[in-house]
């Protein structure tokens, strides 16, 4: 897993709250087939309230999530918003991949359902 942290992101005084969860989600990836790529941005809201938001991305898509200052200080539930975003770009490639599935049988002619 490549992790980017994009200028503002890169040297905020919150990059330390980041590289534990991120690590342990390198690791989780660490022998997967199909590399993640991780890139946090630090931006401002409507109201010009610094958030980060990180990306994950693979060949199937990305999910993305923002978080408030406040949200990356609570490592428990930074964790857990971590692992949702990568929940969901999971289910994002097991869609491509059923999809690739499917339409692999219908090429071969094997589309069709016994039952």
């Amino acid at each position: 897993m490549n992790v980017v942290y994009h200028e503002k992101a890169r040297g905020g005084e919150w990059r330390s709250f980041l590289e534990d969860p991120m690590g342990e989600m390198q690791e989780l990836l660490r022998d997967a087939s199909d590399p993640v790529e991780a890139e946090w941005y630090q931006v401002e809201d409507e109201r010009g309230h610094s958030e980060y938001t990180l990306t994950l991305r693979d060949f199937a898509g990305e999910a993305t999530a923002r978080f408030a200052p406040e949200d990356l200080a609570r490592p428990n539930d930074l964790r857990f918003r971590l692992f949702q975003v990568l929940s969901e770009l999971m289910g994002i490639r097991s869609r491509v991949l059923m999809r690739q599935i499917r339409e692999g049988r219908e090429e071969d002619g094997n589309g069709a359902n016994p039952h």
